[in-house]
């Protein structure tokens, strides 16, 4: 259909009646903004009219009007041949499903025509230029530039910048075409039309449009646009300029107004800003290092040997522009991901490039109490306020993560900012991981202390929000995912440690971050991984002293209380429930606390006798701590004390280490049969019923330990 819908349209584009020309391009516009790649098919004999119509301006758009519809009808256009790429695979996608079988997808096949379309827009550039040029100098001659000249003007600009970006483009394929190097004349190894190249100069020559500072500000906007406009262009074309001129007018702009005085002399900057700069901005990358005033001004530069710190007046710049980088990512915030990539990528570039001890590398060591609020800050057991790299996307923080690298001593607030990054629920989990990975080579490099690496990944273990309450079954609950990514950097963090060197002396030294951790009652899952750091490391404890492990022994015990007492199996006997969900929910989070019992008795009797002191002694208590509801507290302390002795009995390992504890156990029962046999106060009937049954299935233990004979306790 747009087939013979073309055959009318470009009959028409070249009809004697102005007006019916100027309507067979909105037509064809149309048609483009339905079917964009439309553009790409007839894209030669659009652009002959285009050029045929602009090369008879004078006769044909005498009109201001007339000319900026042609004009902005032909930046749809060009900016369509930018993103061909992008164009041809999501409307192949999109037909490859929608196109009845007897009919091909009408799509170019090839970019074999680009040459042709080239030659095209070095013939459109001139034109442009000399509309350019005459409008230049007739809006300057205007005390107020009305809205149609501006808008034309404008259109011009970004149709060459459209134009110079496809050649450009063109020009940086890996696989150049053949036919495309023929037509382009050789100037070293850089490739650019002489002709185009000549125009462009002539735009050089126009530039700065108007007078920088306008005594009106409405003027002095319009103007500050446009030359952002050939700034633009002339940031693409960096490597085919060599006009020293051209240079330091172009650096002028950028470092006079740009930088230091747009903000203050242009009410509209900031929306100008948004739409313009980021843009410019992101151009600067292409920017190689140049001689002369360039070198001393310019603050990103590709090569190594532009950040020597031999140079002192270079230097000086870099270190001003420097300080003020992490004041303009947190300005950015994550509204421009494009600009903030081009700073942090810059920001990259110089931690690579800096030689160590220089002074370049001294500052940008100091960047680092700055870009805390690029990550997170905390104030004083407040909330965390999250900074920009939480939203920003997976790009953006990939390159913010790689400059840390380059920090030759990490700062504690910093890692802390990070740390709390890490523990938000909105970051990905591939992130999350990458952190921990560039932090490894850090450590690796003597960049981070060993005393503030392994707090950190303790840290991350203990604190990760897996669970929004206190214990959830997998089967059951809605966060699932979260419990997948934990295991990751359990995993993760296991592996870290465990290259760190001898485990047990490893142990050693993480052992007061655990300690502490855990005297914060961290989630049951938290507390798990904790355990399982500890078991990996070295389960039989052999380097920490008598204190730690005593200390070791009251986390554990409690832990494994809470999980008794969270899985719902008080009652359940070890064989008549083997099976059930209950128990598979007790082993699954005691099993790193048996792998630790298993390596030290010691361990083991200091649990044991912590159970016998949380067991009520009736005899010993105060009266005033008989009354029902203490006593009903400690009978369901009985429960799950009884419960986790009754089910470390029935592992054959720990049944040979309960052995030695059999004094301790024989005393936990003479305490429950004193609960059970007291009169000073009354237990509901199902209780007792409970706290019997315990009872005796911890009489049974005992008499398989042979700690007493039948009959030697009863109730």
């Amino acid at each position: 259909m747009i087939s013979m819908m073309m055959a009318y349209v470009f009959n028409a584009m070249t009809h004697i009646a102005i007006d019916i020309r100027l309507m067979a391009f909105k037509f064809f516009e149309l048609i483009v903004i339905s079917f964009p790649s439309s553009f790409l098919l007839y894209a030669e004999k659009v652009l002959d009219n285009y050029v045929d119509i602009l090369k008879n301006n004078q006769i044909y758009l005498q009109d201001k009007s007339k000319l900026k519809s042609v004009l902005a009808g032909l930046v749809r256009c060009l900016s369509l041949l930018v993103d061909r790429e992008d164009i041809l695979s999501n409307e192949t996608k999109i037909l490859e499903h929608e196109c009845l079988h007897s009919f091909e997808v009408e799509l170019p096949k090839d970019h074999s025509g680009m040459p042709s379309v080239l030659k095209r827009i070095e013939d459109l550039v001139p034109l442009l230029v000399n509309s350019f040029h005459d409008s230049a100098l007739s809006i300057q001659a205007m005390p107020v530039i009305d809205g149609q000249s501006f808008d034309c003007i404008l259109y011009t600009l970004q149709n060459i910048n459209m134009a110079v970006k496809v050649v450009v483009d063109e020009i940086n394929r890996p696989h150049m075409s053949h036919e495309f190097s023929s037509i382009l004349p050789s100037n070293g190894n850089k490739l650019m039309p002489n002709t185009m190249l000549m125009y462009l100069k002539k735009l050089g020559d126009s530039f700065p449009v108007g007078k920088i500072y306008h005594s009106a500000e409405k003027e002095g906007e319009r103007f500050f646009i446009l030359n952002l406009g050939i700034t633009e262009i002339f940031l693409h074309l960096i490597t085919w300029i060599d006009d020293p001129n051209l240079f330091e007018k172009l650096l002028h702009f950028i470092e006079t107004l740009l930088l230091k005085q747009g903000s203050r002399n242009l009410s509209a900057t900031k929306t100008i800003l948004e739409k313009q700069l980021v843009s410019i901005i992101s151009l600067f990358p292409r920017i190689v290092a140049v001689s002369g005033g360039w070198r001393l001004r310019l603050l990103e530069l590709k090569d190594d040997s532009a950040f020597k710190s031999c140079d002192p007046d270079m230097l000086s710049y870099q270190i001003v522009w420097l300080q003020e980088l992490p004041n303009l990512l947190l300005k950015l915030g994550d509204r421009h991901p494009p600009l903030s990539k081009v700073i942090l990528k810059l920001l990259l570039q110089i931690g690579q490039c800096s030689p160590q001890n220089s002074p370049l590398a001294s500052e940008y060591n100091c960047l680092q109490w700055r870009l805390k609020e690029f990550y997170g800050t905390q104030v004083i057991a407040g909330p965390v306020n999250y900074g920009p790299f939480i939203k920003l996307p997976t790009d953006c923080q990939e390159l913010s993560i790689c400059c840390l690298y380059y920090f030759s001593s990490l700062n504690p607030d910093l890692l802390q900012s990070i740390t709390f990054c890490c523990l938000c629920n909105h970051l990905e989990p591939s992130v999350l991981l990458r952190i921990i990975e560039v932090l490894e080579s850090a450590f690796r490099a003597a960049h981070l202390p060993i005393s503030d690496y392994i707090g950190f990944l303790v840290t991350l273990i203990a604190r990760f929000k897996v669970y929004p309450g206190k214990f959830s079954s997998e089967e059951n609950d809605t966060k699932v995912s979260k419990s997948g990514i934990f295991k990751s950097l359990n995993s993760a963090i296991c592996s870290c440690l465990s290259q760190l060197g001898d485990n047990s002396m490893v142990l050693k030294l993480l052992y007061k971050h655990i300690s502490r951790e855990m005297s914060l009652k961290p989630s049951l899952l938290n507390m798990r991984g904790l355990f399982r750091v500890i078991v990996m490391l070295d389960r039989r404890l052999k380097q920490l002293a008598e204190e730690e492990v005593i200390d070791l022994s009251n986390s554990l015990a409690y832990y494994v209380l809470d999980a008794s007492s969270a899985s719902s199996c008080l009652t359940d006997t070890i064989a008549l429930a083997e099976d059930s969900n209950k128990i598979a929910i007790l082993k699954y989070y005691i099993q790193p606390c048996i792998f630790l019992l298993y390596g030290s008795d010691k361990l083991l009797n200091h649990v044991v006798k912590l159970f016998d002191s949380l067991v009520l002694d009736i005899d010993c208590s105060p009266v005033s701590q008989c009354d029902d509801n203490h006593v009903l507290k400690h009978a369901t302390m009985v429960l799950e004390v009884a419960c986790i002795l009754n089910f470390m009995h029935h592992d054959v390992e720990l049944h040979r280490g309960l052995s030695s504890s059999r004094e301790t156990i024989k005393h936990i029962l003479l305490k429950i049969s004193k609960l059970l046999g007291s009169g000073n106060f009354s237990m509901p009937v199902e209780e007792r019923h409970k706290v019997k049954t315990a009872f005796d299935q911890l009489r049974a233990v005992a008499c398989k330990l042979h700690c007493l004979e039948s009959g030697d306790v009863g109730v």
